[in-house]
C-alpha cells in the first residue's frame, strides 16, 4: 500500500486533487487509518487515477462525465470519446461559421450598430477628435 504522497507522484495528480477525487467518490482510498487519518492506494488504483486525471478533463468530460467513464468497458469507453469528438468538432464549426460572419470582408469595424466605411478602418477618428486621427499618431489634439 502507498501513502497519500507516493501514490500522487507515481499517478501525477497532486495529494489536493485525490483529496477532492474521495469527497466526489471518483477515487477513494483503499484504507484510511483511523487513528492517524492517512489514507492509503494500492497499485491497481493508478489506473482509475490516470482516467480521472487531466488526460479525460482535456477532453471536455466534467468529473461527472469522468465517473461514468470509470465505470465503463473499453469499448464502451471508444464508443464516448468518439461521441464527444464529434460534439467538439461541431463546436470547432459553429465557431467559426460565427467568426467568418463576424469577420467577413467589409464588415472589420463596426460603429453605432452599422459597418465601417473603409476609410474609417484605415484612418480612424476617436471621440472629441475632428476626424485627424489619435494624437499618438500623428493626429490632431
Amino acid at each position: 500500500m502507498l501513502k497519500i504522497g507516493e501514490f500522487s507522484k507515481l499517478a501525477q495528480v497532486s495529494v489536493k486533487t485525490l483529496r477532492y477525487y474521495a469527497e466526489l467518490g471518483l477515487l477513494k482510498p483503499d484504507w484510511v487509518d483511523r487513528y492517524t487519518g492517512y489514507r492509503y492506494y494500492t497499485l491497481q488504483q493508478l489506473l482509475r487515477a490516470n482516467r480521472a486525471s487531466s488526460r479525460s478533463r482535456t477532453w471536455g468530460f466534467s468529473l461527472v462525465q469522468i465517473e461514468r467513464l470509470l465505470q465503463v468497458r473499453v469499448d464502451e469507453l471508444r464508443r464516448l470519446m468518439q461521441l464527444r469528438q464529434a460534439e467538439l468538432e461541431e463546436e470547432v464549426r459553429a465557431e467559426q461559421m460565427r467568426l467568418d460572419r463576424k469577420w467577413r470582408p467589409g464588415c472589420l469595424t463596426h460603429r453605432a450598430g452599422r459597418t465601417a466605411a473603409p476609410h474609417e478602418v484605415m484612418n480612424p477618428s476617436y471621440p472629441g477628435d475632428a476626424g485627424g486621427g489619435h494624437p499618438r499618431h500623428g493626429g490632431r489634439r
